[in-house]
């Protein structure tokens, strides 16, 4: 353990403090590398997972290459003049991934989905809990 104020007579000398200073300069920038290359990288896994979902919950294998296009505006990545009309070019530069072909999103959910599914069915969905009938109730000055 370094100490700059420590028993020996050498953690008294200016080497002791510099050498203290240059560990705590070293661990900083080295924190701050990571947080920066790590940034960039968690913010496109988590738009890209975000993409995955579609308008009624249903998670996808490949994300949307409009929606992701739309968020990369959004973070002010600015498309290629040629990407204009190709979101899966956008999306394999800007976010390293390949899009879905989002016009054919009701062929790959199952026949069975649905988006309002009712309630205590056999596909394993939460019950719907009864609404309580309203009443009037006599207030205590009706006498």
């Amino acid at each position: 353990m370094l100490s700059a104020h420590g028993a020996a007579p050498l953690s008294h000398s200016f080497w002791a403090y510099l050498a203290l200073v240059g560990f705590a300069v070293a661990a900083i920038a080295l924190v701050s590398l990571v947080a920066h290359t790590a940034r960039h990288r968690l913010r496109n896994w988590w738009l890209v997972e975000y993409a995955r979902i579609d308008d009624m919950g249903w998670v996808h294998a490949l994300p949307s290459g409009a929606e992701l296009f739309t968020l990369g505006r959004i973070l002010g990545i600015r498309p290629y003049q040629r990407e204009f009309g190709d979101n899966d070019a956008y999306a394999r530069r800007v976010f390293n991934t390949s899009t879905r072909n989002t016009t054919k999103g009701h062929e790959i959910r199952p026949p069975n989905f649905q988006l309002f599914a009712a309630i205590d069915n056999e596909h394993g969905y939460f019950s719907e809990v009864p609404k309580p009938r309203w009443r009037l109730r006599r207030g205590r000055d009706d006498g």
